[in-house]
C-alpha cells in the first residue's frame, strides 16, 4: 500500500522517469520511444568527475642522474651563509628521502628520489624570524638541489655539532 502510493506520488509528480529508475536503474523519458514494448532505454554514462582541486600535483624537480655540482661546490655555497669564520663542514650526497626522514618535514614538490646535498656546518647562523627577531645558532644544517646548486632549507642547529644526522653520514 506504502509502495503503491509512493508510486502513484511519483507518476502524478512528473515522476516517472524516477519510478522507472528505482525499478530498474535505468531511465525512460516520457513520450520517448523506449523500443519494444517493456524495454527501457539505458541512461547516458555521468560525465567523468573532475580532478580534486586538493588533489596533490606532479613532483616539479624529479631525480636527475646527473650532472651535479660537486661536493666542493655545495661546501662553498653552504658557508657563504655563515656570518662567522666556518670551523668544521661536512657533506654528503643523499636522495631528499632521507632528508625527509631527518626532519619529518616534506615539500611535496621535490620527488622523493631528487638528489642532493645535506651539508652540516658549524660556524654562527643567524635566523630571521620576523617579528619574533633573529635566532642565533652555533652550526647550522643546509640542504642543497645536487644539480641546480639552489638551497632547499637551512635548518639550525642548537649545538656546535647536530646530536644526529641522516645515516648516510655514519654516525
Amino acid at each position: 500500500m506504502v509502495a503503491a502510493a509512493f508510486a502513484v506520488s511519483l507518476i502524478s509528480a512528473g515522476g516517472f522517469v524516477f519510478a522507472n529508475q528505482l525499478r530498474s536503474g535505468t531511465a525512460v523519458a516520457p513520450g520517448s520511444d523506449s523500443g519494444p514494448e517493456g524495454a527501457l532505454k539505458t541512461a547516458p554514462a555521468p560525465a567523468p568527475t573532475p580532478p580534486s582541486p586538493f588533489a596533490p600535483e606532479p613532483p616539479l624537480f624529479r631525480a636527475t642522474g646527473g650532472p651535479y655540482i660537486g661536493e666542493q661546490t655545495a661546501l662553498q655555497t653552504a658557508a657563504q651563509v655563515a656570518e662567522s669564520p666556518v670551523i668544521k663542514q661536512d657533506v654528503r650526497f643523499i636522495r631528499y628521502r632521507d632528508v625527509v626522514a631527518y626532519t619529518g618535514n616534506r615539500t611535496l614538490t621535490i620527488d622523493l628520489d631528487r638528489e642532493v646535498y645535506f651539508v652540516v656546518t658549524t660556524g654562527t647562523f643567524v635566523g630571521r624570524h620576523g617579528d619574533r627577531g633573529d635566532v642565533v645558532c652555533p652550526a647550522y644544517i643546509t640542504v642543497l638541489d645536487a644539480t641546480t646548486g639552489v638551497g632547499l632549507s637551512v635548518m639550525c642547529v642548537n649545538t656546535s655539532w647536530p646530536s644526529k644526522l641522516p645515516g648516510a653520514f655514519g654516525d
